[in-house]
């Protein structure tokens, strides 16, 4: 497995003028989507970790290592990744959806459908966006407002999170 030997090496190869930060950054990426395709969420993750120390400020690898911690039921880190990336690009569009997604499913239909439509705004004709401020809208008509709503909490940085793991 080559993971296990570009994780275990990473201090080194990072501090090697001669090895490219790009290249190992690439290498550590295309390892961690090959994890992730597989189910491995935990090894795409630590693969993520690698290439985000990379480059910091890669919005994309911030939210696919959100997308890991989702699927490994961690809302907290899945959401702290999201408000990462946003916090480096306020309009990131995978970050908008993946924050939407995971307030979605954590029952925030309403604070869901907020981020939903703000992606939407950022892409007018993406058939994505536009069915899933779709979901969210029927939704929130369905169940009402959720306990994180914006009513109910007085802004959108609170989050409900239901069968949390850290």
């Amino acid at each position: 497995m080559f993971l296990g030997v570009v994780v275990a090496g990473v201090s080194s190869a990072i501090h090697d003028p001669s090895v490219p930060r790009t290249y190992l950054f690439d290498i550590y990426k295309n390892e961690a989507e090959s994890h992730f395709e597989i189910g491995e969420y935990r090894l795409a993750a630590d693969c993520y970790n690698a290439a985000i120390k990379l480059q910091p400020t890669d919005t994309g690898a911030i939210v696919a290592r959100s997308r890991c911690y989702t699927q490994m039921g961690r809302w907290k880190r899945a959401m702290k990744d999201c408000d990462e990336a946003l916090g480096i690009d306020p309009a990131f569009p995978e970050a908008l959806y993946q924050k939407a997604e995971i307030l979605y499913i954590n029952g925030n239909y309403d604070l869901a459908h907020v981020y939903f439509k703000r992606g939407l705004r950022q892409q007018p004709d993406s058939m994505l966006f536009k069915q899933a401020v779709q979901k969210a809208s029927d939704a929130v008509h369905r169940h009402g407002p959720s306990a994180g709503s914006l009513a109910a909490c007085g802004g959108i940085k609170e989050v409900k999170y239901v069968n949390q793991r850290v």
